[in-house]
C-alpha cells in the first residue's frame, strides 16, 4: 500500500488525520444531496482515532458564487425530445453519477490513496455505486453490465442509499418528472427577489417530508440549514436532474455479488420506512444490514455519534 499524500486532495475535500494506531486504509465519507464534507465532522472525529478520513465534495455542491461553474441542463423534458434521450446522454452531464464517480476516482489517484473503506450517505451512496462498479463508458445505459469492482475499494457501507429502480421506463419517467419539479423549485430560489427567505421556505418544506422524520426537532437543525444555504440552488437543480434515480443503473444484483467477496454493510434508520424496508430485503439476500433505532433518513445528523460508533465497529471487525 502506497503512502497517501493527503496534501494533494482536491479543493473543498476535507481531511482528518489518523490520531493513533498502525497504518490503516483511508475511510472515505461521501455526503448526500445538498450536503457538504462538514456534515461528517463528528463522525470523522470518532473514526480518525484509528483511520485517516477524507470527505469529498460532490460536484455541484462546492461553495461557489452563484452562476459559476458548468452550464446547467434544462428542467423541461420537452426541450430534449424524450426521456430516453436523457438516459443516453447521462455520461455527458457534468453533475451526473458517472461524472461524480470520475471526480472521486481522480481525487483518490491524485492523492495516491489505494485502499479505501467507503461510506456513502443517500446520494453519496449512489455515487459510490457508480464509482465502485462503473464501466469504461460511465454507465451510459441502464441495461449495460457493471464492470469489475474498483480495486481501491476494500469495504463498502451504504447508508439510506437507493440501489436503482428495477421498474419500467414509464415508472422511471414518472420519477424523472418529480425531479424536474424539485429542480424548478430550486431554480426559482435563484431568481427570487428574496432568496434567503426562499431558501428557508424550501429547506423547511424539504426536511418536513415524512422521509426525514423528526430532524427539524434536532438541536443541530439550524446549523444544518446554514450549511445547505451556502450552496448555489441553480447548480443543485442540475444535480437533481443529472443524478436522478431515474437515470441510475440498478445495482441490486451487483451489490449482492460484491457482498459475497468483500465486506459490505447497509445502514438505514428504523423510522425511515422506505429504506428500512430496503435494508430488510437486503438482509434476506445475505447482505449485512443494520437498522438504527430512533432515527429516520438524516442519520449523520440525527445520531452522528451512534453512526460513528457503528462504522468504527464495522471497520474494526475487518481487522480481526
Amino acid at each position: 500500500m502506497k503512502t497517501p499524500d493527503f496534501s494533494k486532495l482536491p479543493p473543498h475535500w476535507k481531511y482528518w488525520p489518523q490520531q493513533q494506531g498502525l497504518k490503516n486504509p483511508t475511510v472515505m465519507l461521501v455526503h448526500g444531496f445538498m450536503g457538504c464534507p462538514e456534515d461528517f465532522t463528528p463522525i470523522a472525529e470518532v473514526l480518525s482515532q484509528q483511520y485517516p478520513c477524507i470527505a469529498p465534495c460532490l460536484k455541484g455542491h462546492e461553495p461557489l458564487p452563484k452562476g459559476c461553474g458548468e452550464k446547467t441542463v434544462s428542467t423541461s423534458l420537452d426541450n430534449s425530445g424524450c426521456f430516453e434521450d436523457y438516459v443516453a446522454q447521462v455520461n455527458r452531464f457534468p453533475f451526473g453519477l458517472p461524472a461524480q464517480a470520475r471526480a472521486i476516482e481522480a481525487g483518490l489517484a491524485q492523492a495516491q490513496i489505494d485502499e479505501v473503506y467507503a461510506v456513502g450517505y443517500s446520494l453519496g451512496g449512489r455515487v459510490l455505486l457508480a464509482w465502485a462498479f462503473s464501466s469504461a463508458d460511465g454507465l451510459s445505459q441502464a441495461s449495460k453490465s457493471f464492470a469489475p469492482c474498483n480495486p481501491r475499494l476494500k469495504a463498502l457501507c451504504l447508508t439510506a442509499a437507493h440501489l436503482g429502480l428495477t421498474s419500467t421506463l414509464e415508472v422511471r419517467q414518472q420519477r424523472f418528472t418529480q425531479d424536474v419539479q424539485i429542480a424548478q423549485q430550486l431554480e426559482a430560489i435563484a431568481s427570487s427577489l428574496t432568496p434567503v427567505e426562499s431558501w428557508e421556505h424550501f429547506l423547511n418544506r424539504w426536511y418536513g417530508l415524512p422521509l426525514f422524520g423528526r430532524v427539524q426537532e434536532h438541536p443541530d437543525y439550524a446549523q444544518l440549514k446554514r450549511r445547505r444555504s451556502r450552496h448555489d440552488p441553480t447548480r443543485l437543480a442540475s444535480v437533481v436532474l443529472q443524478a436522478s434515480n431515474a437515470l441510475q443503473q440498478d445495482a441490486h444484483q451487483r451489490l449482492a455479488e460484491f457482498a459475497q467477496t468483500k465486506p459490505c454493510l447497509y445502514v438505514a434508520g428504523a423510522e425511515d420506512a422506505k429504506y428500512a424496508d430496503l435494508a430488510t430485503q437486503l438482509a434476506q439476500s445475505n447482505i449485512p444490514a443494520v437498522l438504527m433505532p430512533g432515527v429516520a433518513h438524516a442519520i449523520p445528523t440525527e445520531n452522528s455519534m451512534g453512526y460513528g460508533r457503528l462504522l468504527a465497529q464495522f471497520f474494526a471487525s475487518l481487522r480481526q
